[in-house]
């Protein structure tokens, strides 16, 4: 185990947090090649998270659905996944976050879904626009039920 830091492991609570090397959570990222990308972005951020959709978006869609993302990365990782022109994989990733328990990663998997929504997707949306606690979620979510309605 290493210690990383806070910014690292998305801000938990604890400020520092115990988590195995990051390359050992990417099933085909060398560990080099993660440490040059974090090295690049300087951690965790837009950038970093836009060019493994780019250039691995399997990846990143393994990094969301593992949880280890505190919200506002997963947040800014939802809305990049939506570069991926996999539709079929990036409604599976993000599907489950419209449920979760962070408005900031439920409006993200929003505007990540966004450019990919299909019948079911935006019949959640409807209803997300209509119940959700958040008045931004409510917003984005009509907003992207609105696109070619």
């Amino acid at each position: 185990m290493t210690t990383q830091p806070h910014w690292f492991t998305g801000g938990t609570t604890g400020g520092l947090r115990a988590i195995a090397p990051l390359a050992t959570r990417f099933s085909l990222v060398r560990q080099d090649w993660v440490l040059q990308l974090r090295a690049k972005w300087g951690g965790y951020c837009e950038g970093f998270f836009r060019e493994l959709a780019q250039v691995r978006p399997d990846e990143l869609a393994s990094l969301i659905t593992q949880g280890l993302l505190g919200s506002a990365h997963l947040s800014l990782a939802a809305e990049s996944i939506g570069l991926w022109n996999d539709a079929t994989q990036v409604r599976s990733t993000l599907t489950p976050l419209l449920e979760h328990g962070s408005a900031v990663v439920r409006e993200g998997a929003i505007y990540g879904l966004r450019p990919h929504l299909n019948p079911a997707i935006r019949e959640r949306l409807h209803t997300i626009a209509q119940n959700d606690a958040s008045i931004g979620v409510r917003d984005a979510a009509l907003e992207a039920a609105a696109d070619d309605d």
